[in-house]
C-alpha cells in the first residue's frame, strides 16, 4: 500500500518534498501532510491517536539512502508519537518506494548520521 501512495503523492514531482501519512488500527488513512524536506515547519505532523506513521520522503535524483534532514524528521516524529510506531520510506521514479530499515535504532541513526557527513 505505501507504494501505491508514494506514486499518488510523488510521482512526477521533482523536487524534495515528503509526506506525513497517518494511518489508523485498521491501515485506513486519517491525513496526509505533504512538506518541503528541507523546511517541514509546522507541517510535521499526525493525526492524534494514530496506530502507525508513515514518512515518505521523495528522492527525485534517485539517491537510495537517507537524507540528513529524513533522519532529523524521522526523529522529530518519533519523538512527538508517544510510542506510535514510525516508519521512514524512500521514494524516486529511479526505484519505486522501499522502507528504510532499522532507522529507530539508535545505532543504526549513529551509522547513517556518518556516513552522510
Amino acid at each position: 500500500m505505501y507504494r501505491k501512495i508514494a506514486r499518488a503523492l510523488l510521482e512526477n514531482i521533482y523536487a524534495y518534498v515528503s509526506a506525513v501519512v497517518s494511518l489508523n488500527e485498521a491501515g485506513e488513512i486519517l491525513s496526509v501532510n505533504l512538506f518541503s524536506t528541507d523546511y517541514p515547519g509546522d507541517l510535521l505532523r499526525f493525526t492524534k491517536g494514530a496506530r502507525e506513521i508513515w514518512l515518505i520522503s521523495n528522492h527525485p535524483e534517485g539517491n537510495q539512502t537517507p537524507y540528513e534532514q529524513d533522519i532529523r524528521n524521522y526523529r522529530a516524529l518519533a519523538g512527538q508519537t508517544g510510542g506510535c510506531t514510525v516508519r521512514l520510506f524512500l521514494s524516486s521514479e529511479y526505484f519505486a518506494c522501499f522502507e528504510a530499515k532499522g532507522i529507530g535504532r539508535e545505532e543504526a541513526c549513529d551509522i547513517m548520521d556518518k556516513t552522510i557527513h
